[in-house]
């Protein structure tokens, strides 16, 4: 089994888990979303503990989902740039971008995790005090450690392309 092969793989077997998770946070959400709009309209009731599901269940949504979509190339790429490389080119400008993903997400995973102690001290909690601001911080540091692992998986698959030994003529 090649390495990019061996990569992928162990990419595919973190992302099974969390797209059933994420499908149950869309479902879900949506569920809550309806619910809450048909008791608003139809029934004259408004819970903002409700809102607050929906919208921290979104947000998570997004967070956790991240790091499978752009690996999958389901994410929005502007190609301006790589629409004009060609050979190794293509492959120096997808390592430069995945090492500075892996580092953007890396310092906002260090700076999430400072948040959640700063939250965790000061006890803070959501408008309808039914959450504690903490965990939502923690859904970001998360998601953005995701992201940081499949940047480096996308790294190491990029390194094995540019550093694989061509196939040799025979003589």
């Amino acid at each position: 089994m090649e390495f990019s092969e061996r990569v992928d793989k162990l990419a595919s077997a973190v992302d099974r888990p969390l797209w059933y998770a994420c499908w149950v946070l869309l479902v879900g959400a949506t569920v809550l979303a309806f619910a809450a709009v048909v008791m608003r309209y139809c029934l004259g009731l408004g819970y903002i503990w409700l809102d607050e599901t929906c919208r921290y269940s979104f947000i998570t949504l997004v967070y956790l989902w991240a790091g499978p979509i752009v690996r999958s190339g389901e994410h929005l790429r502007v190609e301006v740039i790589t629409a004009r490389l060609r050979g190794k080119a293509i492959e120096i400008h997808s390592l430069i971008v995945n090492i500075l993903l892996f580092l953007t997400c890396l310092t906002i995973l260090f700076w999430g995790t400072t948040l959640i102690r700063l939250s965790m001290f000061l006890n803070e909690q959501s408008e309808s005090f039914v959450f504690y601001i903490w965990w939502l911080h923690a859904v970001v540091a998360l998601g953005m450690g995701l992201y940081a692992f499949y940047s480096f998986l996308e790294i190491l698959k990029v390194c094995a392309r540019l550093f694989r030994k061509r196939d040799l003529p025979t003589s």
